[in-house]
């Protein structure tokens, strides 16, 4: 069952646009996180680049964590 669930979430594909409006976050930060995580885009048809939500979702949030993490221990809490 998790593995379906797994391939399933993969199969969702969405643009840098898309993804900065699911986040509430500008377009060039999506792209950077993207880039240091070294997340690929897939192409459509048209040529677009589009990306598996569940890859940009971890290169995001955990990119997020990180920054959490760095804060908290520069500021000793």
């Amino acid at each position: 069952m998790a593995k379906k669930i797994y391939e399933t979430e993969k199969s969702y594909k969405f643009n840098i646009s898309q993804l900065s409006e699911i986040y509430g976050m500008d377009r060039k930060t999506i792209r950077r996180r993207l880039n240091y995580a070294g997340v690929k885009p897939s192409l459509n048809a048209s040529g677009a680049k589009l990306y598996a939500l569940l890859d940009a979702s971890i290169a995001i949030m955990s990119f997020e964590k990180q920054t959490q993490e760095l804060v908290y221990r520069i500021h000793g809490r």
